[in-house]
């Protein structure tokens, strides 16, 4: 079993596009692979960019957002350190900086994952600049 890691991208322009800017800022491989659906991959890591299907869910409006760039992960990966999310961040960032688009990385988790208790100085000592110690 798998989950996805997508990060939906907002753009008025078309499919074709969107894909080659994202190779041009990013700096990556840009291959279409079918009618409606292009490839981007950075040596072994890949993503599928395309329409996306998904509806409004709670308090996330997907419908703001045209294309998707999506990957699989393996449902007993931490998603949140896998290559492919570390691929659509770069993306992400890369889009935000050289275009006017919005982006949303959405890691799917399915289960919570499990958090350590560790003692209040040292959670506040690891944790990254401008983190709140739980």
């Amino acid at each position: 079993m798998s989950r996805s890691v997508d990060l939906f991208i907002s753009s008025d322009e078309p499919l074709s596009d969107v894909a080659v800017k994202i190779g041009e800022v990013a700096t990556l491989a840009v291959k279409a692979i079918s009618d409606g659906v292009w490839e981007i991959r950075d040596g072994e890591v890949a993503a599928v960019l395309s329409d996306h299907s998904y509806h409004d869910d709670g308090d996330m409006f997907l419908s703001g957002y045209r294309y998707a760039l999506s990957g699989r992960i393996v449902s007993s990966a931490h998603p949140q350190g896998t290559p492919v999310t570390a691929l659509l961040r770069r993306v992400g960032s890369a889009l935000q900086a050289a275009t006017p688009w919005q982006v949303l990385l959405v890691i799917d988790l399915q289960y919570r994952e499990a958090v350590a208790e560790a003692p209040a100085n040292q959670a506040q000592e690891e944790s990254p600049p401008g983190a709140v110690a739980p």
